[in-house]
């Protein structure tokens, strides 16, 4: 994806630097046709990185939902530990800045 990004970016510098000549038909008609080309890669670019993109979110949610279905206790469990976790990790935190500003601590 990324020699393609790195293509379209070198042929658009390409062009930015070639000088426009009204008076050379053939190179306006390569400009021109260069210019649709590229217009052209841009938008097919972007419609497949949205695709695969959809397609990608689409297969995760599928697994994680039929994991969720076979083992739905071990999916309890997890968002109970994550929630344990995260709920931990907030009251260490504001345990630390109460020590911080509390004027017994300094």
């Amino acid at each position: 994806m990324e020699a393609v990004e790195t293509l379209i970016w070198s042929v658009q510098e390409l062009l930015s630097r070639l000088p426009a000549v009204a008076a050379d038909s053939e190179m306006s008609r390569l400009r021109i046709r260069v210019t649709n080309a590229l217009a052209a890669a841009k938008a097919a670019v972007a419609g497949n990185v949205a695709r695969v993109t959809e397609q990608t979110d689409s297969l995760a949610t599928a697994y994680f939902d039929a994991r969720v279905r076979e083992c739905p206790r071990v999916a309890l469990a997890l968002a109970a530990l994550l929630g344990l976790a995260i709920g931990l990790l907030v009251n260490r935190s504001d345990q630390r800045r109460q020590r911080r500003f509390h004027p017994l601590f300094r």
